[in-house]
C-alpha cells in the first residue's frame, strides 16, 4: 500500500445542518476537494435520511416547529440536490431516500407524515426528471412493523385501534 493510501481509504465525515444553506455549500466544497484528491469522477450517491417530527394534533401543532421540520425534511434536501446534482451527473450516481410510505393517516404524527408524503412525491418526480441522465432515484420505505415495534407507536396502536383495522 502506498504512503497516504490509508488516509484515502477512510470515509470522510462532514457535519451538515440542512436548515443552513452555508453548511451545504461548505459540504459541497469539501466533497469536491475529496473527490479530486481521490481521482474520482463525481459523487456515487446522495442519501437523504433527514428525519424528525413531533407529536401533536393538527389543532395544537406548533407551527414554528413545523416550519423547521419542513426546512429540514423538504427544503434542505432539495437545496442539497440542487447543489450536488452536477457531481451526481459526472459519476452517473444515484439518489436514495429513506422514508415511511406515508399512505395512511395516523393521528398525532401529521408533521412526520406530511413531510414523508411530500418526499415520496418529490422522489417520484425526480425519477422522471433525472431519467435522461441515467440517475436512478431509489425510495427505501421503512415497513410499518419497523415503527410499530417502537414503544411510541405501540402506544398509538393501543390508543387508535384504526391502525390495525386498516392494514
Amino acid at each position: 500500500m502506498q504512503q497516504g493510501q490509508e488516509e484515502l481509504d477512510l470515509v470522510p465525515v462532514w457535519p451538515l445542518d440542512l436548515t443552513k444553506p452555508g453548511d451545504i455549500s461548505q459540504a459541497f466544497e469539501f466533497i469536491s476537494e475529496e473527490l479530486k484528491k481521490r481521482n474520482l469522477p463525481g459523487l456515487y450517491a446522495l442519501i437523504n435520511n433527514a428525519g424528525g417530527g413531533f407529536i401533536a394534533t393538527i389543532e395544537l401543532m406548533d407551527l414554528d416547529k413545523f416550519k423547521i421540520e419542513l426546512e429540514t425534511r423538504m427544503v434542505g434536501p432539495i437545496r442539497l440536490l440542487q447543489t450536488f446534482l452536477s457531481l451526481l451527473r459526472e459519476a452517473k450516481g444515484r439518489i436514495l431516500w429513506l422514508v415511511t410510505p406515508a399512505i395512511m393517516p395516523v393521528p398525532l404524527v401529521a408533521s412526520i407524515h406530511i413531510c414523508d408524503f411530500a418526499v415520496n412525491y418529490l422522489a417520484r418526480t425526480l425519477k422522471i426528471e433525472l431519467k435522461k441522465w441515467g440517475i436512478p432515484v431509489i425510495l427505501i420505505h421503512f415497513p410499518k412493523k419497523f415503527f410499530l415495534k417502537k414503544n411510541l407507536f405501540l402506544s398509538f396502536e393501543s390508543l387508535f385501534p384504526i391502525i390495525e383495522e386498516t392494514k
